[in-house]
């Protein structure tokens, strides 16, 4: 019995469009759309290419990618990041997602309705008013140059009081018998390299001397320190003669070992 040829099915190529023929048992789900392998790779590779949210561009996308390259996903992060003030219209980083102005100032100048809050220079006396941004935020000169003319001496907060050096007639005895104790050598750094370290008072001896109970150059009250450390040490004493004890401890803490600290705070009744 002579054998029937196999039916055969024409169809199209989706594409390149040629015309081909396949016998229906060669037919599946890919063969019966395209005539070989290379266009059904070349579809495939059309159907993920994918636009570059950035700068548009068209490329193959086999990643779910949403830039073209690195540099595009780079420059999409700082417009994120990047704004313009609507009030000043300068660009700036974005601290956080609801961030409107650029500064402050700019966000209490767009507002409907600035107060203004008035102040007299303490140099000059001209009177004036400012726009109060924050809660904390207060003005006393008009300008920087009066600024300069009036925190000079007294009215300086680095200002600290007399500078003679002489420090009552039990100093030289009691920084003599200091440096015995600490062993020559700085309590923070322990720096010994100078001949004749310096003392210090923890708590300044212009504090000290309104204690008229107690010597002011009294053992617990002093304590060696290099000369790098002792400018670090003075910088800090400007809190406490302002009477802000906390942030005195806060900063000084660093320098002077906190139980020493602490103990020649509560021997002046500061702590």
């Amino acid at each position: 019995m002579p054998r029937l040829p196999s039916p055969t099915v024409s169809f199209t190529c989706l594409t390149c469009g040629k015309e081909a023929t396949r016998f229906v048992r060669e037919i599946s789900r890919i063969s019966g759309r395209y005539c070989s392998s290379t266009c059904w790779y070349a579809s495939r590779d059309k159907s993920r290419n994918r636009k570059c949210s950035y700068c548009g561009k068209v490329f193959a996308n086999r990643n779910a990618l949403k830039y073209c390259s690195p540099e595009c996903l780079r420059k999409k992060s700082l417009e994120r990041r990047t704004r313009r003030c609507p009030v000043c219209q300068g660009s700036f980083k974005v601290q956080r997602l609801a961030q409107k102005y650029c500064s402050t100032r700019c966000a209490a100048a767009d507002s409907p309705a600035v107060e203004r809050t008035p102040f007299t220079c303490l140099s000059c006396g001209k009177e004036g008013s400012f726009i109060k941004y924050t809660k904390r935020s207060c003005r006393m000169y008009c300008n920087q140059e009066c600024q300069r003319k009036h925190m000079v001496g007294v009215n300086s907060p680095m200002y600290r009081g007399n500078r003679r050096q002489d420090r009552g007639p039990t100093w030289k005895h009691a920084s003599a018998e200091a440096r015995i104790t600490d062993g020559n050598a700085c309590v923070c750094c322990g720096a010994a390299t100078e001949p004749k370290i310096s003392v210090d008072h923890i708590v300044p001896y212009r504090i000290a001397t309104f204690y008229r109970e107690a010597d002011p150059n009294s053992q617990i009250n002093l304590a060696c320190l290099c000369r790098s450390c002792h400018s670090k040490k003075t910088s800090t004493e400007p809190a406490l003669l302002k009477g802000d004890v906390m942030g005195f401890i806060a900063e000084s803490k660093r320098i002077i070992p906190l139980d020493r600290l602490m103990a020649a705070l509560r021997f002046w009744r500061l702590a």
